[in-house]
C-alpha cells in the first residue's frame, strides 16, 4: 500500500447520494472526480451499494475499496462514501447530521414525496455540510441557521404581505413577524438575527419614500406603454397571456369587481370584489393566486388604469421566470383599440343574466331607506 495513502487530508467525503427504495437516485454528488467519472459509472456504483445495503441491518459498509455509511428512513436511503482509510466515526457524524438538518426541514416527514418538494433546501444543507469533499459542519442547528438565512430574502420575495416591491419598505419587526406567523419559520430567526440581516441588506422604511416609489412605478409605465401599437387580440397557447380587468357598474353601491381569464382558452383564473379598485388588492388576490396557483404567464394584458400599477411592476420584476422571456412582459391596450380579452363579452353576458338583477334589488332597497329615514 502506498504510504501517501494514509496521510490525512481534508478531503474526507467522496460521495453523498439519497436513493428511494427501488434504489432510484434522488440526489448525488461525486466530490473525486477521478472517483466513477462518468454518470454511468456511478448509477451502476449506487445500484451495487443499494443491492449490499437495502436489506442489512448495519450502517456500515465496504465496497469496491469505499467505506459507506448509511441511514434509511421510511421510503429513503441516505449514503455518505469515504476511501477505505477513512475514519467511520467522521463519516457517520456528516451523515447523522444530514440526516437531521433534513428532518427538521421536511417537518419530521422523512419521505420521498416531502423531499422531492423541497429538493432546493436539501441541495442547500448538503452544500452546507460539505464543500468540495471537505466537511464544514456537523452540527444540524448550525446547518439550519444558515439555510434558513440564505432563504429570508426569497421566502420574503414570494410570500404574501411582503413582496419586492414592499422589501425595502419593511420594518425588521413586520419582516420577523412575517416569517413567524405567516411562513411558519421559527430556528435561526430571532429578533437579534433579523435585526442583523435587515441592517446588512438595506432593509427599511428610510430606504424608498412611497410617493417616490409610486412615481417611478408611473415613469416606468408611461415610458414603455408610448411605444405600444395596438394590435389584434390573439394568444397562442394556455399561459400566454393572463387578462385582468375590472366592472364598475354596481361601483355605487360598493362593489367592484376584477378577474383574470387565460386568453388562450378563456377560463376564469381567479377574482376579487372590492369596494373600490385598490392596487394592493387586485395583486393579492388576482394576480399573485393565479401564479401560485398556475405558475407565471408571458404577458399581462391590462387597460390603461393605474389599478394595475403594481401587478404589472411585480410581473415585470419576475420576467425571469417566464417560460418566453422573449415576449414584453405586459401590454396596455384601450378596451376599443384592441379587445382587450374575452372578459369583456363575460361582463356582457354577466350584465344580460343576473347584474340587471341585482341593479333593480339594490335600487328598490336604496328606494325604500330613502322613503323611511329620508336621504343621507
Amino acid at each position: 500500500m502506498d504510504s501517501t495513502s494514509l496521510e490525512p487530508s481534508l478531503y474526507t467525503v467522496k460521495a453523498v447520494f439519497i436513493l428511494d427504495n427501488d434504489g432510484n437516485r434522488l440526489l448525488s454528488k461525486y466530490y473525486d472526480r477521478e472517483l466513477y467519472p462518468s454518470m454511468k459509472d456511478q448509477k451502476n456504483f449506487e445500484k451495487n451499494v443499494f443491492n449490499k445495503t437495502h436489506k442489512a441491518d448495519n450502517e456500515i459498509a465496504f465496497l469496491e475499496g469505499m467505506t459507506i455509511v448509511y441511514k434509511s428512513s421510511i421510503d429513503l436511503f441516505f449514503y455518505v462514501v469515504g476511501s477505505s482509510q477513512e475514519n467511520e466515526l467522521m463519516l457517520m457524524s456528516v451523515l447523522n447530521c444530514l440526516f437531521e438538518s433534513l428532518s427538521q426541514i421536511l417537518r419530521k416527514n422523512v419521505e420521498r414525496r416531502c423531499l422531492l418538494d423541497n429538493m432546493e433546501g436539501v441541495f442547500l444543507v448538503v452544500d452546507e455540510i460539505i464543500d468540495g469533499g471537505v466537511i464544514l459542519e456537523s452540527d444540524p442547528q448550525q446547518v439550519l441557521q444558515k439555510v434558513n438565512y440564505r432563504h429570508i430574502t426569497k421566502k420574503l420575495a414570494l410570500t404574501t404581505n411582503v413582496s419586492l416591491y414592499q422589501l425595502h419598505n419593511c420594518t425588521a419587526k413586520l419582516v420577523l413577524l412575517h416569517l413567524q406567523f405567516e411562513c411558519g419559520l421559527t430556528k435561526g430567526f430571532s429578533r437579534a438575527n433579523i435585526r442583523r440581516f435587515c441592517a446588512q441588506n438595506g432593509i427599511g422604511r428610510k430606504r424608498i419614500q412611497d410617493s417616490k416609489l409610486e412615481s417611478e412605478i408611473a415613469k416606468a409605465i408611461k415610458e414603455r406603454s408610448r411605444n405600444l401599437n395596438p394590435v389584434p387580440y390573439s394568444a397562442e397557447y394556455t399561459g400566454h397571456k393572463l387578462h385582468i380587468d375590472q366592472n364598475e357598474k354596481l361601483v355605487m353601491f360598493g362593489v367592484t369587481h376584477v378577474l383574470s381569464v387565460d386568453g388562450f382558452y378563456s377560463k376564469i383564473i381567479s377574482h376579487s370584489t372590492m369596494p373600490v379598485k385598490n392596487n394592493l388588492t387586485i395583486y393579492q388576490e388576482v394576480y399573485r393566486s393565479a401564479v401560485l396557483q398556475y405558475g407565471m404567464w408571458d404577458q399581462i394584458r391590462v387597460d390603461h388604469g393605474r389599478e394595475f400599477f403594481l401587478t404589472l411592476f411585480m410581473q415585470e420584476k419576475l420576467a425571469g421566470y417566464r417560460n418566453n422571456t422573449e415576449r414584453q412582459p405586459y401590454l396596455q391596450t384601450s378596451s376599443t383599440q384592441a379587445r382587450v380579452s374575452q372578459i369583456n363579452w363575460l361582463w356582457v353576458d354577466a350584465q344580460k343574466k343576473f347584474q340587471q338583477i341585482v341593479c333593480q334589488t339594490l335600487q328598490e332597497l336604496h328606494m325604500h331607506t330613502i322613503r323611511k329615514w329620508g336621504p343621507l
